[in-house]
This record gives C-alpha cells, structure tokens and sequence, in this order.
C-alpha cells in the first residue's frame, strides 16, 4: 500500500483507518451491505486504473464514512465506467434514455462556412454520434447536408449504419458542398417528406429527433418555419444550433424553430465539441 498510493496518509485521510487490519478480514456484511470486496475487487490492477492519480486532491477531506455509506460498487463499478463520477476514466457511450432512438442532423454546407469549419463541423458529429449505441436495435443516425435545394443531399440515411464505427467513417467520408445558398426550408421539407414521415427508415416505435446546424440566415425562411411546425407536430424532436460569426443573428431566426426554450443553442467553430454534453442532456431527457 504504501508503493501503491505514494506516502498517502491513511490515517488522517481514511480517518485513522489501519488499511492492514480493518480491510484485511473485514466483515463485509456490516461495512458494505453483504458486498462482497474480494469478488468486486479482485486482480484490480491500481497501479493501472489510477496511474498518476493525485489523491491528495481528488480526496482532500473526503468523508468515506458520509459518501461511501451503502454505496453499491456493483453498479458504480460495472464496467469500470465511471464517467459522471471521474470524467477521464469514462470508456463507454453514454446510455441514453431512451436507449432507442432515431436521430437525423441536417447541417449546413454553403460556403459561409469554409471548408476548415466544415473539417469542425465532422469533428463535432463523430463526437456526438460516439455516445450513443448505435446499432439495429439500438440508435439510429443519418445526415442530411444542405446548401442550395438543387445541391443538399443525404449523405447517409438512418437505415444505412448500425456500428458507430460505420456511421463515424460515413461521417468522415462527407464532401464539403461549398454551396451559395442556405435553403433550410428546403432541408426541412426533405426530413418531412423522406426521413420522419412515419414510414420507411423512420420507426414507429421509437423517438424522432432532429438537429439543425447552420451557420447562416436561411433564404427560405417562411418555408423553414412552416416546416418546422409540421415536423413538431408529428412528435419530432427539434433541436437547432446557430454558429458561425453570425451566430448571434442565426441564433434568433431559429430560435423559432426548436421544441423547446432549452432546444435551442448557438456556439463559434471552435466550441462545437463542447456543446455536446449540453445536447445529450436534451436529447437524453
């Protein structure tokens, strides 16, 4: 122990616990609820799991006695994901409920957003698309990316990739479209009219959401609302995102359109990545 965790001071921050004798022999059934330490704990490699971990301050006046009371490792521990607990240790896509769900992203391809942001933009998906389960039975992704109505295109649709491994290479095999126009409207009358319509690819019996990125005014506007509203009114999930140097601008015009006040978020290039906590938190709710 003293290897293990570095001149740690057991006593003081275990409350004068003797490591040696109160965990060796411990009576399990009366410190931890019948857990079974032997079982939950066996071959973990310490050294391993919590290299370099500083426990003077993840620890620092810490009160087992409080915090660790019935605390159930079997589920904490399952897995060893820990990610609402210790960030850096999370492994596994976060589970959403529910865990079924199809998800469609129409993103913007005109040229206001270049090609380098573009490159930002796949980052983001590939980030968003990782926490969830993707498979037959599970979650369903696809996208859709737009521009001018004469160019936007499904890149790759919600019945085409059961893997994330799939659905991230279909992310990173998208070509930017560099496209003059923003015709959002007409995005939106595509997911209508082929993706959510009750048919086809998109499930009855699970969820439907929809995320909208873009970093322009739209130059169907009125279309993109009335679109929006029959979307809605078909039980899909709308969720929008403004960027972009207009992002303040972008923000208000589609505001309109998310399900909800907290459906609607605005965020620079740079930041997409950061948001998609902020997004699982909506669409996992």
């Amino acid at each position: 122990m003293s290897k293990k965790w570095h001149s740690f001071d057991i006593s003081k921050k275990w409350h004068s616990l003797d490591i040696s004798k109160k965990w060796h022999s411990l009576d399990i059934s009366k410190k931890w609820h019948s857990l079974d330490i032997s079982k939950k704990w066996h071959s973990l490699d310490i050294s391993k799991k919590w290299h370099s971990f500083n426990i003077l301050k993840k620890w620092h006046s810490f009160d087992i006695s409080k915090k660790w009371h019935s605390f159930d490792i079997s589920r904490k521990l399952q897995s060893f994901n820990i990610s609402k607990k210790w960030h850096s240790f999370d492994t596994a896509p976060i589970q959403c409920s529910p865990e079924s769900l199809d998800l469609f992203v129409v993103i913007d391809g005109s040229r206001s957003v270049g090609y380098v942001n573009f490159g930002k933009v796949k980052t983001f998906l590939k980030k968003l698309a990782d926490e969830f389960l993707i498979g037959k039975n599970n979650a369903h992704f696809g996208v859709l990316q737009y521009g001018d109505k004469r160019e936007s295109r499904i890149e790759f649709n919600l019945d085409e990739h059961f893997s994330n491994k799939n659905v991230s290479r279909g992310i990173e095999e998208m070509k930017f479209l560099d496209s003059p126009r923003t015709d959002t409207g007409h995005a939106l009358s595509t997911v209508n009219e082929q993706i959510f319509n009750g048919k086809g690819v998109d499930r009855p019996d699970v969820p439907n959401i929809l995320i909208l990125f873009t970093d322009g005014l739209a130059h169907d506007i009125r279309l993109a609302y009335d679109q929006a509203e029959d979307l809605k009114k078909k039980g899909t999930r709308l969720i929008v995102i403004g960027a972009g140097k207009r992002a303040n601008e972008v923000f208000k015009q589609i505001k309109h359109m998310a399900s909800r006040v907290k459906d609607a978020h605005k965020s620079k290039f740079d930041q997409l990545s950061g948001i998609v906590d902020d997004l699982l938190d909506v669409v996992c709710t």
